[in-house]
């Protein structure tokens, strides 16, 4: 009996860590592409949004001709758009816009990017 169940519990350990297997190479393989438009405001932003296009343009998954910026509410509200292809593992990673845009001279963030409240406002590519 013991021997029994044993072998039904390696069958199943097995058949788990295929399935487990599987699943991991299926989420790495297949890719999804996605849209995003996230916005932060900021209390001072450099003259031009064109260092930061470029920037985007140039991160992994980032379909280069769909970046695109704007700015709102008396400049200081900075919307941001592209395309980014993904694996369903969430490869490559989200770019990283919070810490990249210290850098390029924005300053005085009211809080990390988020989701945009209005996605139907009008970016340019720059």
């Amino acid at each position: 009996m013991v021997v029994r169940i044993t072998k039904w519990l390696l069958g199943a350990a097995a058949i788990s860590v295929l399935l487990l297997a599987t699943w991991s190479v299926f989420c790495r393989s297949v890719y999804a592409s996605s849209s995003y438009v996230v916005e932060v405001r900021f209390e001072k932003m450099p003259p031009t949004d064109k260092p930061l296009v470029e920037w985007l343009r140039s991160q992994p998954g980032v379909v280069s001709h769909t970046v695109a910026v704007g700015r709102f509410k008396d400049d200081k509200l900075l919307c941001v758009g592209f395309i980014q292809s993904r694996n369903l593992a969430g490869q490559p990673p989200f770019p990283d816009l919070d810490g990249q845009t210290p850098r390029l001279g924005y300053a005085g963030a009211d809080g990390p990017f988020r989701d945009a409240a209005d996605r139907s406002r009008r970016l340019s590519a720059e």
